[in-house]
């Protein structure tokens, strides 16, 4: 997606925010899987992190998605282009130490998530 920030089109995980209609967290990061990529699975929480505690009290939840099956395409949302693939894991860290990836929150869910994944 293209962020006016940086001036340049960044790779990120699939994320929004919990919406008024969501019940929970869980029923908000099905909502926004399901609207970015068209996929849905088996979601398990993994943690939480704090964006930026020095200036917000805001929580990001994490949550891993095993098991990915699409079930629809993604909604269409003008304000967004979205290229869905699926990365392997070893080309995703080169990603991350060359800069490609650079997307802080990202990255940090990506880790504590590939570490729950590796443990179960």
């Amino acid at each position: 997606m293209y962020r006016h920030g940086i001036g340049k089109v960044s790779y990120e995980l699939p994320c929004g925010a919990v919406d008024e209609k969501d019940k929970n967290p869980l029923e908000a990061a099905k909502r926004e899987l399901l609207e970015e990529t068209g996929y849905t699975g088996d979601f398990s929480f993994v943690g939480t992190v704090s964006p930026n505690p020095a200036r917000q009290s805001n929580k990001m939840f994490v949550f891993l998605v095993k098991n990915p099956v699409k079930i629809s395409q993604p909604k269409e949302d003008p304000a967004e282009v979205i290229n869905c693939s699926f990365i392997d894991e070893d080309k995703l860290w080169k990603m991350i130490v060359s800069g490609k990836f650079d997307h802080a929150l990202c990255i940090s869910s990506l880790a504590i998530g590939l570490r729950k994944s590796h443990s179960v």
